[in-house]
């Protein structure tokens, strides 16, 4: 069976990659079948409801739906629309790109079509939503389920008891947990914690999250985040990563944002020795073969990762001087 993604389209990478990290995590076998700016589409033998429930957990991607066909835009006419439906349905097609094409005289249309075989339009109380993608091909896919994202908006930063300037959007935040292939029950750990955001989406996913800073507000901050979000299963200590024992090989997943900014506690340290001493940690907390996210500024080197593979990298332009690189690293022995 095929599924269509409908990807944000907020960052060039970041929404596929997080749709391929989640499936690998969830044992979803899959191959892709097509990919363009803001389409995934894979085929998978796996049963609806486990592709649906993806949308619990995913954060750049707008919908999920089964595929019934995609084509160039010549080849719309020559598609079977006789679909097995109980109840009245709608049409929407969503543009994306710069694609010419009338959105509302292709709802018409096909919706005309579904309509030739004894369905009923109803367009404010239908039971089956039928959703068009067009881009460089025209996709269309009946409707699974959506991506909740206006409850990330609920949780922005600015929004939380206790606040620090530079905290990522939760969809970001989310995203990069995802990558990390985190599933409920395990294990996760952000060595430089702040104010908790990573591990917010990642208790809300169901894992076990501890959080470690140097600074004891900071702790102070994260345990009222958290229980502000309804977490309540979670672990913070006001500990320098750099000095913290145990924990050797128990984190299934660790995802980090150090500090690099003036206005940022790096406990003496220059960052660029703090990244690597760090990743040196990282390393030993982390079990084998298992994921972390590290996330540096454009230009910073890591000199010592031995032991990991980097198998992503993307990038996120904060400003104009600004841009940082999202490592998802694998530690392979």
């Amino acid at each position: 069976m095929k599924f269509l993604f409908f990807l944000s389209g907020e960052h060039p990478t970041l929404p596929q990659s997080e749709v391929k990290a989640l499936l690998k995590a969830q044992g979803i076998d899959y191959s892709v079948v097509e990919i363009e700016e803001q389409v995934l589409v894979i085929e998978a033998e796996a049963e609806i409801e486990d592709i649906r429930n993806l949308t619990e957990k995913l954060a750049l991607t707008h919908s999920i739906g089964r595929l019934l066909f995609s084509c160039d835009y010549d080849e719309i006419e020559e598609q079977n629309y006789n679909y097995k439906f109980k109840g009245s349905f709608c049409v929407r097609i969503w543009r994306i790109g710069s694609v010419s094409v009338k959105a509302s005289y292709l709802e018409r249309y096909i919706g005309g079509r579904i309509a030739d075989y004894g369905k009923k339009v109803d367009l404010k109380k239908h039971e089956n939503l039928f959703i068009g993608i067009a881009g460089k091909k025209f996709y269309l896919s009946e409707h699974l389920a959506s991506v909740p994202r206006g409850e990330f908006e609920k949780r922005r930063a600015h929004l939380r008891p206790y606040y620090r300037p530079g905290a990522m959007h939760p969809r970001l935040s989310r995203a990069i947990v995802n990558l990390t292939g985190i599933k409920a029950g395990e294990f996760l750990c952000d060595p430089f914690c702040g104010g908790g955001g990573f591990l917010i989406e990642a208790g809300l996913i169901g894992a076990k999250v501890y959080g470690f800073d140097i600074d004891d507000k900071a702790i102070k901050g994260a345990e009222r985040n958290l229980k502000y979000a309804g977490i309540y299963d979670f672990n913070l200590e006001v500990e320098d990563i750099l000095k913290l024992e145990g924990y050797n090989e128990y984190f299934h997943a660790i995802v980090s944002d150090p500090p690099y900014g003036i206005s940022s506690s790096t406990g003496g340290l220059k960052k660029e020795e703090l990244y690597n001493r760090a990743i040196e940690k990282i390393y030993k907390m982390l079990k084998p073969q298992r994921y972390a996210c590290f996330i540096i500024p454009l230009g910073d080197e890591l000199e010592n990762l031995e032991g990991f593979k980097v198998v992503e990298k993307h990038y996120l332009k904060v400003h104009r001087s600004l841009t940082r690189v999202i490592m998802v690293m694998k530690k392979w022995k």
